[in-house]
């Protein structure tokens, strides 16, 4: 009790650990709740507004020179009885770590362990570790947001740390959309994506009649060229725009993929820092500070979650390429009928 052993101020009888108290909220005398009631108001009454505050007159045995008074609680300083052991304040157990402590000390621990395990990625011929820099941003959290083998982080961290305005990627090239949806690059996609929905639509007997061959001959590919050859001779100027665009659209993927990529990337990591800039949290907290890798495991999760791929997006975007031009030209008909 934090009372215990302290005098009512009302009948000088000392307070033990069953005693009911009060607290004058303008002094913080304490008084018993008996004695309060019986006189209606604070015994030091007459003090008030000159600047008077009670102060507890029970005091902890002085400990000797160099040693901590066994019976003070090392996390909150509350006094214990002898022989308790537990703090009364909170609850601690003598001798052992607090919560936050133990989170902290696990926090410092598992950030050093990040660090120390993260493998050293080739850079354009330069050895990297963790706490390295690729274009002015740490290498590590570039690597938590690409979600890739290293083979791969590597190769995108040395287009990365090139800063060409142009790059090419093949797999941006090749797959167009669906890499954009795959690695969350949601607005190009999206904006590629509705040009090729686009096309189709405009385009729909030529779709619909190479969709037709490469299901009914999609086991005979020689049969299935000369039929989807007689399809592109009977729309030649269709199968040519089909083809410009959609050749230019896989171009511009190709030539912007990396640069998308990696402004998204930048731009999450621009974003945390900002928000930890409001904060106010210093960046330059060293590891073994326990708030400072407490921000940083929060930073790591945040950017994790921020970055990665998504294989559900570009299944969304195979279906809606597949079905969604022939509903929407059924609805058209039926709203001209």
């Amino acid at each position: 009790m934090r009372y215990n052993q302290e005098i009512c101020s009302a009948c000088n009888a000392a307070f033990d650990e069953h005693s009911d108290v009060v607290v004058c909220p303008d002094c913080g005398t304490p008084v018993h709740r008996q004695c309060w009631q019986a006189a209606g108001a604070c015994p030091n009454a007459h003090c008030h507004g000159e600047e008077f505050a009670w102060r507890p007159t029970h005091v902890a045995p002085p400990a000797p020179v160099g040693e901590q008074p066994s019976n003070l609680c090392d996390h909150c300083g509350e006094y214990t009885e002898p022989g308790m052991p537990f703090c009364p304040g909170c609850g601690v157990e003598h001798g052992q770590l607090s919560p936050m402590e133990m989170f902290t000390q696990m926090s410092v621990e598992r950030e050093k362990a990040f660090l120390r395990d993260f493998p050293a990625h080739w850079v354009n011929g330069q050895k990297l570790r963790a706490g390295d820099t690729v274009a002015g941003q740490p290498m590590e959290e570039i690597c938590l947001q690409l979600r890739s083998n290293q083979r791969t982080a590597e190769r995108y961290l040395s287009r990365f740390a090139r800063e060409r305005n142009l790059g090419w990627n093949w797999a941006a090239f090749v797959f167009g959309p669906y890499w954009m949806f795959f690695r969350k690059l949601f607005k190009p996609a999206l904006i590629l994506g509705a040009v090729a929905l686009a096309i189709t639509f405009v385009l729909l007997p030529i779709s619909e009649a190479v969709w037709g061959i490469f299901t009914a001959y999609g086991a005979n590919p020689e049969q299935a060229f000369w039929m989807m050859w007689n399809v592109v001779r009977m729309y030649p100027w269709q199968a040519i725009v089909a083809a410009g665009l959609f050749l230019g659209g896989r171009v511009v993927a190709g030539l912007l993929g990396d640069r998308l990529l990696q402004g998204k990337i930048m731009g999450n990591i621009k974003k945390v820092k900002r928000e930890d800039a409001v904060l106010g949290m210093d960046e330059a907290a060293p590891v073994s500070d326990g708030e400072g890798a407490m921000r940083r495991l929060n930073r790591h999760q945040l950017l994790a979650r921020m970055g990665g791929v998504s294989y559900f997006a570009p299944l969304v975007y195979f279906w809606a390429w597949i079905y969604l031009p022939g509903f929407l030209l059924n609805f058209v008909n039926w709203i001209v009928r």
